[in-house]
């Protein structure tokens, strides 16, 4: 009996996950097809319609759709726990600072892989993102995908694999199935390490609020810098790059340091 009830734990835990990824598929479905009868009709243009044709869009709606049910589960996990959120307020600065920082290093401890080289699902992936017009994808991939993905990954998944498993294992396989979860190996690697400091984010403070603006800061903060082309400024240089990379690492660690007490 106590095995039985482990597994329904495990599969409470893990579903939601399964049910985003068929919450993308069906949007997908549904926006592809009403997109092709609108251009039908001629209710819209051929351009109008190609400048709708957009997966970040799609990922967009999919997010809004998630954060809606997901919050609603989270929020009945949170009443069944009786669970108090520790105070945060006044480490958010940390919070963010250390979550972009960890993001920036790990964008480039990865450029040194050949995993971006010879990663055609990463190659589709980003340009997939990009497409669309830029408030579509600074809502999405700033905003409403941060917040789908947190509700799911650490608040429901890591918590509720927090109640049959240490802290240390629900860190590890929630952070683990996040990685997954992109899909291919750059985003995955990169996923796993921001998905590490999530969720010790989440068991610190006991509330998915951290993680959303941990998760936002990061996204943020790597978009506006790639946006603007001062990321590429990075790498002009070997000594730039080392230089711009100590500085990050140096900072997590005193953003870490600080949020430990």
């Amino acid at each position: 009996m106590s095995g039985r009830r482990t597994l329904y734990q495990l599969w409470r835990a893990v579903y939601p996950v399964l049910l985003y990824l068929i919450i993308q598929v069906v949007v997908s479905a549904i926006f592809s097809v009403a997109l092709l009868r609108c251009t039908e009709f001629g209710w819209i243009d051929d351009y109008f319609a190609a400048y709708l044709d957009s997966t970040t869009l799609i990922l967009l709606i999919s997010a809004l759709i998630g954060v809606l049910i997901f919050g609603l589960l989270y929020r009945d996990d949170m009443l069944r726990r009786h669970m108090e959120p520790t105070a945060w307020r006044e480490s958010l600065l940390w919070v963010l600072v250390g979550a972009s920082t960890l993001a920036l290093l790990g964008n480039m401890l990865m450029s040194l892989t050949p995993f971006a080289k010879i990663s055609e699902s990463y190659r589709e992936t980003s340009a997939a993102l990009e497409t669309g017009s830029i408030w579509v994808q600074i809502a999405c991939v700033g905003f409403a995908a941060p917040a789908a993905e947190e509700l799911i990954m650490r608040g429901l998944l890591y918590g509720r694999l927090r109640e049959v498993l240490s802290a240390p294992w629900a860190t590890f396989f929630s952070a683990l199935i996040f990685g997954i979860f992109h899909g291919n190996i750059v985003q995955g690697v990169y996923a796993f390490a921001l998905g590490i400091f999530f969720a010790w984010l989440m068991e610190r403070y006991r509330t998915v609020c951290v993680p959303i603006l941990a998760h936002v800061s990061a996204n943020l903060f790597v978009t506006a810098l790639s946006d603007s082309g001062i990321y590429d400024l990075f790498f002009m240089s070997l000594p730039v790059f080392l230089l711009v990379t100590a500085v990050c690492a140096l900072i997590f660690a005193v953003s870490f340091r600080q949020l430990r007490f």
